[in-house]
């Protein structure tokens, strides 16, 4: 019972960050907004933008806690099986 509420609170967490990253992306005057992209679609401008949403908190946080949510069924898994 205590996993479902943790698991509650993670998802709670979650939907919070994702609308603060939403107002602030309404806000974005990032270098994403401010270079048009060429019609051929430059793969190296496509990898510095990619290396840019990296680098932002948000993603950081959420790759964290996409981490942490796959260990912890990594092993949960592993529990249930012995």
């Amino acid at each position: 019972m205590e996993a479902f509420a943790t698991g509650i609170s993670r998802k709670e967490k979650i939907k919070e960050t994702d609308r603060q990253r939403q107002e602030a992306a309404a806000k974005d005057t990032s270098i994403k907004k401010q270079t048009s992209k060429p019609a051929g679609g430059s793969a190296m401008l496509n990898k510095a933008l990619k290396q840019l949403d990296e680098q932002e908190d948000d993603v950081k946080g959420f790759n964290t806690l996409m981490l942490h949510s796959k260990v912890l069924t990594i092993r949960d898994k592993q529990i249930a099986e012995n």
